[in-house]
């Protein structure tokens, strides 16, 4: 693959300040493309419609500028503008049926759930045998309804950069998943996929907390007609006594240290970042594909 080809992306939910694990992603996806001479390019993931902000937003564009993580296109893609796109999608698949809607309530999902518990089964969603005529009186009644994605029974395998080959999961692990939620917003699992397709992306760097979420991004892209990008899933970052970090509180105060800084210097976040010696150079910094722990790709 030509250099010149490498798009990778941060995509945050705006529903708070940039964490540590976040940052992480993004300079890794930022030194990725510039290394590459690719394009690094923001998204924002506000699908959550209770709890994402604008004022949110704000923070994670200064947070990264502060970083000196500047992005490629020159303006935001937001998924909450992009309804329509991810409708047609899913009505096409829908009508190919490859998805369909689902009128289970959260309380006869809990339900399914706990009884699965108390026989000490793995829970897996299946899918309600309704007739014609039930399907019939709950759209009559304007029931709430989501709309899953029928996955395909099979073994579900890919290779990552940073794990090594055959990671996913058998085929008696899969179930069918929400692409579209009760609001009528779409998931995070459908519009990634469907987001990444349009917007080039070669190279998905994120973290390890996603890997299994790899699998039902790879079924849309099949189902799809998506070419696959190549994966990278980092590390679970971990403080001192070995536990796994926590995002908030710490990254928190290093926030607020970065903002009494601005204020005593009087200056602004791309100032922080060159004082910070993070002033968007590749060279200073001289990192490789292999600094980032990503054997086998060639730089």
């Amino acid at each position: 693959m030509s250099s010149a080809t490498v798009v990778t992306r941060f995509a945050p939910s705006p529903t708070g300040y940039l964490h540590v694990g976040g940052a992480r992603t993004a300079l890794f996806n930022w030194l990725l493309a510039r290394h590459l001479g690719g394009r690094y390019l923001l998204r924002i993931e506000d699908t959550d419609l209770a709890r994402s902000t604008e004022e949110a937003v704000s923070q994670l564009v200064d947070d990264l500028r502060w970083l000196g993580l500047h992005w490629d296109n020159s303006e935001l893609v937001y998924q909450s503008k992009r309804l329509s796109i991810y409708n047609a999608v899913i009505d096409k698949l829908i009508a190919q049926g490859r998805a369909y809607k689902a009128w289970e309530t959260q309380e006869e999902l809990d339900a399914i759930r706990k009884k699965a518990e108390q026989s000490k089964r793995q829970y897996r969603y299946v899918r309600s045998k309704l007739t014609d005529e039930q399907i019939r009186k709950y759209e009559a009644e304007g029931r709430p309804h989501v709309v899953r994605f029928a996955m395909e029974v099979k073994d579900y395998k890919f290779d990552d950069a940073v794990l090594g080959p055959s990671q996913g999961v058998a085929a008696n692990e899969v179930q069918d998943f929400v692409i579209r939620k009760s609001d009528g917003m779409p998931t995070y699992h459908f519009a990634v996929v469907v987001d990444d397709q349009e917007m080039a992306v070669t190279h998905v760097l994120r973290g390890q907390e996603h890997l299994l979420n790899t699998v039902n991004h790879i079924a849309l892209q099949e189902a799809l007609g998506y070419r696959r990008p190549i994966y990278a899933h980092l590390p679970i970052i971990m403080n001192m006594e070995g536990e796994k970090l926590g995002k908030r509180d710490r990254d928190k105060k290093m926030r607020q240290r970065a903002h009494e800084w601005i204020k005593k210097t009087k200056t602004d976040a791309d100032g922080l970042a060159t004082a910070a010696g993070t002033d968007g150079t590749v060279c200073s910094l001289s990192f490789t594909c292999r600094n980032l722990s990503l054997p086998g790709w060639v730089c």
